[in-house]
């Protein structure tokens, strides 16, 4: 795309076109402006051959006379070109070129900062929070855990002190978001870090060879001027929906767009009743725009496309300005709390007997005992988001099992203890950053893998936990019970 909105020769001829009278439906599907200036997918006297002249699309007939020169629309948000009949245009004879499909070459996959030494100026970093640095605290089983071989590096060590960079915005110029995950290509190059978390078991059309990326043929939503990117890789996971998609609306970016008289904020088709509810958040905007919406197999392009990234390893590693954006998100979804919630009180056990996955083996006793010394045991499917947030803010301590009901940790209130039920040979940290960076007292309690589940990933067996450890980890906490 040029400064004017009109597209490039390699961009035009990488659309599959509809072409046709205008007020009618198309005379062919396949219309392609082939490389070689020449028509190809459809042939008629009066459409052979082409060229690209200062943003116009001038077609000629056979004999070389010009038939038609289109120029694109820029009150519609499809990629359209019209034009009236150049040999005789007092008859009012009027086409229409719509772009309905791109071809994608094959992609390099790349890193933000190698695109932009690539491409110069079509990459440009526009604003970045400064870093900060944090090292939670020691729990007493940390000298007893068991690793195992299968964790990711990132997980081994908790006790490395951190330094974590602030979130930064990016602008890309002429760029393509693809998908309802946003991947974002830009010229031959895909953001790497727009593949975060992308799930390729859910697009087997989509392949990834070492530094490439194979798309196929994908249909064109349309174009906007200036759009703002919210997608996100993993939108199916409570977590990662909250902590990665809904934060990049956060005030943090927002009140650094003020360049922008309008901004286009594009955001997935939502297929879940938490997301719709999460993203009553974006009603909050005062970017003016126009939203649009990305399904599973659609590709807008932007001739300006704002980027917010946060820390290099996202959500699993949170910056302390996941907090302000938080106090944020309550006071949206339930206006008030935070002016009338008494003093946080209760004792929750967050029960995970309604998840297939990872499945605690003697729940049912641990919710037992914990009920007999005053703690609720609850089910979070079914509650809305509001209901979560109201919840985790009344918490005094919280009990779970590893999972992404953990979240709702970041609703708790400073003070508040948290004991999260791990299993041995792995360990994910990330609610334990999290607790730190909110200021909650963090422990663990590790339980023993189901050693006969040989065929899974330890990740991904079952497992125990001791019910005297747990009560060792409440009594730790001096918790009255």
């Amino acid at each position: 795309m040029k400064a004017d909105g009109s597209l490039r020769f390699e961009e035009l001829t990488r659309i599959k076109w509809l072409f046709g009278n205008e007020g009618a439906g198309p005379s062919s599907s396949q219309f392609v402006l082939g490389e070689s200036f020449e028509i190809e997918g459809y042939e008629h006297y009066n459409e052979h051959s082409w060229l690209l002249d200062d943003g116009e699309i001038k077609i000629f007939n056979a004999d070389g006379g010009l038939t038609w020169r289109f120029q694109r629309d820029p009150d519609v948000s499809e990629i359209t070109y019209r034009s009236t009949y150049q040999p005789e245009p007092h008859l009012g004879l009027r086409q229409v070129l719509i772009a309905a499909a791109y071809r994608f070459p094959a992609l390099q996959i790349a890193n933000m900062s190698h695109v932009r030494a690539a491409l110069g100026d079509r990459v440009s970093l526009m604003h970045c929070e400064p870093p900060c640095s944090y090292q939670p605290a020691r729990c007493k089983g940390d000298d007893l855990i068991e690793l195992s071989a299968d964790m990711a590096a990132d997980q081994l060590n908790i006790h490395q002190k951190l330094t974590i960079h602030g979130p930064e915005l990016w602008l890309f110029k002429q760029a393509i978001m693809v998908t309802r995950h946003g991947i974002v290509v830009i010229g031959s190059y895909v953001i790497n870090e727009s593949l975060l978390f992308f799930p390729y078991h859910l697009y087997p059309e989509i392949i990834r060879q070492d530094d490439t990326l194979l798309l196929p043929e994908i249909d064109l939503l349309g174009m906007r001027e200036c759009a703002y990117h919210g997608c996100s890789g993993n939108l199916e996971n409570y977590f990662h929906f909250f902590c990665e998609l809904v934060a990049k609306l956060a005030p943090i970016y927002v009140q650094n767009l003020k360049a922008f008289s309008q901004l286009d904020l594009v955001t997935p088709a939502l297929k879940k009743s938490y997301q719709i509810e999460m993203m009553q958040y974006a009603e909050t905007w005062a970017t003016g725009g126009s939203p649009a919406t990305l399904n599973d197999w659609d590709a807008l392009f932007c001739d300006a496309l704002v980027y917010p990234r946060q820390s290099p390893a996202s959500s699993l590693y949170p910056h302390i300005s996941l907090r302000p954006f938080v106090a944020d998100f309550i006071q949206t979804l339930v206006p008030g709390l935070a002016a009338t919630a008494p003093p946080p009180a209760r004792k929750l056990y967050i029960s995970r007997r309604d998840s297939s996955n990872r499945v605690l083996e003697n729940e049912a006793e641990i919710e037992n005992v914990l009920s007999a010394i005053g703690f609720e045991v609850v089910v979070l499917s079914g509650m809305s988001v509001a209901e979560q947030i109201e919840l985790f803010y009344a918490a005094q301590c919280v009990i779970t099992p590893h999972g992404a009901g953990l979240t709702n940790i970041v609703f708790c209130r400073p003070g508040a203890t948290i004991i999260e039920l791990h299993m041995n040979g792995n360990f994910n940290w990330v609610y334990r950053r999290i607790a730190h960076v909110f200021e909650l007292n963090y422990d663990f309690v590790a339980g023993s893998v189901n050693a006969r589940q040989t065929n899974l990933p330890v990740h991904g067996r079952d497992y125990s936990i001791s019910v005297p450890d747990l009560i060792s980890a409440i009594v730790a906490a001096k918790l009255e019970v």
